[in-house]
């Protein structure tokens, strides 16, 4: 993902690392969490947040998520077992395990496909394990470096103010991240047009909603003109979009 957003208010590209930190202080704001005392020692945990939520949309991240978390606490630590001697493996396993949590509890308001009903009902549950995955993560990381770190400082804040890092995030989702929930479709249109005026790059959805309506039409009404242009689109979403097959719109 490009580290940028759109800043509505100002029509133009900002830094999308920027914007999340600034929704996390504000969020922290409005849960009365002091800008003293332990808020003046948590601009680390900001920033690791900050990131956590861009990585999102990471395919690494998602790739060490499929491959290391996992809802049952014995696979985590049979995950470990298999790691051996190996104790960086062992931290990324950890610390994986611990932000997948935290993000599920936070920001989902759900783990994996469970009910709201199974989920409420285990929410402790598994944010003691989140807490005790980042307190491990934290160790693992200070063996690695043979003595602690701003990482391993951030993993125990992280662990020892769970809950508190969770709510920080729903309150950052309500407040945030629900643009897509309140906008009508045809405000949506309106905002992916006004995108495409400022020299913004089309979305993917966007791109393939495009190439369907084109090739439809192409099919029917088969033009050069028209051919080029679902060339064109058809080369951008396989530049962009690894899932994308080109033999699917033969031309």
């Amino acid at each position: 993902m490009a580290d940028w957003y759109f800043d509505l208010q100002h029509h133009q590209p900002a830094s999308a690392q920027g914007y999340l930190t600034q929704c996390l202080l504000a969020s922290r704001l409005r849960m009365g969490l002091s800008s003293t005392g332990r808020g003046a020692d948590d601009e680390d945990v900001n920033v690791y947040l900050a990131h956590l939520l861009l990585s999102l949309t990471e395919p690494e991240f998602l790739a060490l998520c499929q491959r290391y978390a996992s809802l049952r606490d014995q696979d985590v630590f049979h995950a470990v077992e298999d790691a051996k001697d190996d104790a960086y493996l062992k931290y990324v396993v950890y610390r994986v395990n611990a932000d997948h949590l935290l993000v599920g509890l936070g920001l989902f308001h759900s783990i994996g496909n469970a009910s709201p009903r199974w989920f409420a009902r285990d929410r402790s549950c598994h944010a003691g394990y989140g807490q005790t995955y980042y307190q491990f993560a934290a160790a693992y990381h200070q063996q690695l470096s043979h003595k602690p770190t701003a990482t391993s400082d951030i993993l125990r804040k992280l662990s020892s103010g769970f809950d508190t890092y969770a709510s920080l995030l729903t309150q950052t989702r309500e407040a945030y991240f629900q643009f897509v929930e309140r906008a009508t479709p045809g405000e949506m249109d309106r905002l992916v047009q006004e995108l495409q005026s400022a020299g913004l790059p089309p979305s993917v959805h966007h791109l393939r909603d495009e190439l369907l309506d084109g090739y439809s039409v192409w099919l029917k009404h088969p033009t050069p003109e028209l051919r080029e242009r679902l060339q064109a689109l058809a080369e951008e979403l396989a530049r962009r979009d690894p899932e994308f097959r080109r033999g699917a719109f033969p031309l």
